[in-house]
């Protein structure tokens, strides 16, 4: 993973998109032929050729006079051969895609059509989820306007699903298996868990100083979140939030909330962690995380393998997993001495 989380995303978002294609039964052309024309990547199917842009934006509304620019400069060359598909992770409204296809071999894809794309295929959704900026609660997805290049796909029954999977996996974890594995089946889950609430799931390798290293930093979405992300950016100022993961045999101590506490910084719009950890906290770990929120206003919670079960059946039984979340923050205020 490079330094620039943005570049990061993007690239992650174009490998989502291809991803998508190829469920849908195109073939990605290795060699990009057409060297003078603007696209991404080329796809094939039914022995025709479709030019693929992909654009990557941050927010939901999108840019009309961006994306008009966009679409001239794919068809700058006059060529009218060949079919472009324009995929944007923002709302196009029909007015502007009609504006943006008049005359033109172009097939507009947007958010609302990708949520149609990928509702068959959970691991998909998810990866898609997972990299956009705002949250799509409340998004209706919509079928894109050419069924015969994007027809009814369904994921076969037979293949375990993606929680089916994570969960088998974390209910027989051993610690033997290694730190690196662990925090790569922690990531898997959050990312499951609350893909539609946070975003950039950013690891860091070591710390600035050189001196700590902090696992995973995500950020809350923007847009209809779930009560527990409200709450922390309303009154802990916290947009990013740390991730933690201990693959101890024995439960952490009150040395590894320390530890985390150098993370957070209230000017830096992140002052709450969560830990994770096979065992849980130890009753002296339990003081300091209460002692680090009473003095510093730093909000650490301790998540354990069997949380992140117990969130993973809410979410299996659409409920939300950040309110078991809230419920561990209840219980820390509620129990918070003077």
């Amino acid at each position: 993973m490079s330094q620039n989380p943005f570049l990061d995303t993007v690239i992650n978002y174009e490998k989502v998109i291809k991803e998508i294609f190829v469920f849908y039964g195109f073939n990605i052309e290795i060699n990009q032929r057409l060297q003078n024309y603007r696209y991404d990547f080329e796809v094939q199917k039914n022995n025709k050729n479709y030019l693929v842009e992909t654009k990557y934006f941050r927010t939901l509304k999108s840019n009309p006079q961006l994306l008009l620019r966009v679409t001239n400069q794919l068809f700058e060359h006059g060529n009218k051969n060949f079919t472009y598909i324009l995929v944007v992770n923002s709302i196009i409204n029909d007015d502007l895609k009609s504006k943006l296809c008049k005359n033109r071999n172009l097939l507009v894809i947007d958010i609302q059509n990708l949520l149609f794309l990928v509702h068959n295929n959970p691991d998909l959704k998810s990866q898609l989820l997972s990299l956009l900026d705002f949250s799509v609660v409340d998004i209706i997805p919509k079928e894109p306007d050419n069924k015969i290049i994007f027809p009814q796909n369904s994921i076969s029954e037979h293949l375990p699903s993606k929680e089916a999977s994570l969960k088998t996996s974390i209910i027989n974890w051993s610690t033997s298996y290694g730190n690196y594995a662990y925090e790569n089946l922690c990531t898997e889950i959050l990312n499951y868990l609350f893909d539609n609430e946070l975003t950039l799931w950013h690891t860091q390798e070591k710390s600035n100083d050189n001196l700590y290293r902090f696992d995973l930093i995500c950020k809350i979405k923007d847009g209809n979140i779930s009560g527990f992300w409200t709450t922390l950016i309303q009154f802990f100022n916290s947009k990013y939030i740390i991730f933690e993961f201990k693959n101890y045999n024995e439960q952490i101590t009150q040395r590894e909330i320390y530890t985390t506490d150098k993370y957070l910084y209230k000017k830096a719009l992140r002052s709450v962690a969560i830990i994770i950890s096979c065992k849980s906290a130890s009753p002296n770990a339990e003081k300091a995380i209460r002692g680090t929120l009473r003095e510093n206003g730093k909000l650490i919670l301790s998540i354990s393998n069997e949380d992140m079960i117990k969130m993973m059946d809410m979410k299996l039984n659409n409920e939300l997993p950040a309110d078991y979340l809230y419920s561990k923050f209840d219980e820390l205020m509620i129990d918070l001495e003077k």
